[in-house]
């Protein structure tokens, strides 16, 4: 799905997605293909959907996003990883 078509079906609304289709260009990504998982207008239930799938299927691309924007804006960042109790 399109993301205009996401913003139709869901209009002003909280939703939980998947990237079906992603590139990555100058540090942000770029979705093009997109299935909506959860719509909610609660933050805390998009969130808590969202850690139950990513724990099942931690490979897939998922995104909490609001349908009053008009386009999809995500900025790439470097993961860095935390050790808890690491001595160096």
């Amino acid at each position: 799905m399109k993301w205009d078509e996401v913003r139709r079906n869901y209009p002003n609304s909280g939703v939980l997605v998947e990237a079906l289709c992603a590139s990555s260009k100058e540090n942000k990504r770029i979705i093009t293909d997109i299935m909506v998982l959860r719509e909610s207008d609660s933050a805390h239930v998009l969130w808590n959907s969202y850690k139950e799938i990513i724990l099942k299927y931690p490979n897939k691309e998922l995104y909490i996003l609001h349908t009053s924007k008009k386009q999809i804006e995500v900025e790439e960042q470097p993961f860095l990883r935390i050790y808890k109790d690491h001595k160096y």
